[in-house]
């Protein structure tokens, strides 16, 4: 499978499980923790996969970086801080991990993780274009169209 199709398909269940995360009421705290699980593996494989826009934007360096580089940069570096934040916090209140609820940080775990939900639209939003014309490519099965030829007006 090609990389673009392993990001694709990566980035699609990650979305899917970010919808998950935000029903707990509806999975339960132990369904939800482990869907965050699951989708810091995502995460992870995200980071993988862009690792060398990464390292080549952190060399360059923020304040050389220009227009819409700038931009996907500076988001991608908040979506990434709060999402780990919402991920740690979660882990400090976790019942699955402590006996006793001694720690509390469920306002920290639920503020970042709703700015991560609107920084995940945002992140969207942005890369519409790309989403619209892979879900044509890997879902709906179809290819690029090919430019037409010209046509002749009648005289």
């Amino acid at each position: 499978m090609s990389k673009l199709k392993v990001n694709f398909w990566a980035d699609a269940a990650l979305f899917v499980l970010f919808v998950l995360l935000q029903a707990q009421d509806a999975t339960g705290v132990d369904v939800h923790q482990w869907i965050g699980f699951a989708a810091l593996l995502l995460v992870a494989i995200h980071l993988v996969l862009h690792w060398a826009w990464i390292k080549s934007t952190i060399r360059r360096g923020p304040r050389s970086l220009q227009g819409v580089v700038r931009r996907n940069f500076r988001l991608n570096l908040l979506l990434a801080l709060s999402a780990f934040l919402a991920f740690f916090s979660g882990l400090a209140i976790s019942p699955l991990l402590w006996n006793d609820q001694a720690i509390q940080m469920h306002r920290l775990h639920h503020g970042s993780a709703m700015l991560t939900l609107i920084l995940v639209v945002v992140h969207l939003v942005l890369h519409r274009k790309w989403i619209v014309q892979n879900v044509k490519r890997h879902i709906l099965g179809l290819t690029p169209a090919s430019p037409r030829p010209a046509q002749r007006l009648p005289r």
